[in-house]
């Protein structure tokens, strides 16, 4: 939980079951290649799962921070941990996500609908890849 939530809150678990839903899925996919080896090789198999390892596998920026540095990772809110800008941003309306490169095409039209096609040449965000 020390990596999710708001930079200046508290920590907030994750919004889905993240490692049952993995550990699920890591299941079925062990299950399909056990009927494959039973039909190639006519042996049975034991697949085996775990909640820990299935949320261990599915936090992999997290774990590759903590594991490269020693440092346990921080809360950045919606930010992305390594693209920026990635994250959510309030509008009058509502809020939005903007994902650094999705598309380069993208980005002149994402300007022009928000009525700043200025953006498009500012020099500050080339550091992004979108100017």
């Amino acid at each position: 939980m020390s990596a999710t939530g708001s930079e200046d809150g508290p920590p907030v678990k994750v919004g889905v079951p993240i490692a049952d839903l993995g550990a699920g899925l890591f299941a079925v996919l062990g299950i399909l290649c056990a009927l494959r080896a039973r039909r190639l090789t006519g042996r049975g198999q034991r697949v085996d799962t775990s909640l820990y390892e299935a949320a261990l596998a599915l936090s992999a920026w997290e774990a590759t921070e903590y594991w490269y540095t020693g440092q346990i990772p921080k809360r950045l809110g919606t930010a992305h941990r390594l693209n920026a800008p990635y994250q959510a941003f309030r509008a009058s309306d509502g809020y939005f996500t903007r994902r650094r490169r999705q598309r380069e095409a993208l980005w002149p039209m994402f300007a022009k609908l928000l009525g700043l096609e200025h953006l498009t040449r500012d020099p500050r965000f080339r550091a992004w890849g979108i100017a």
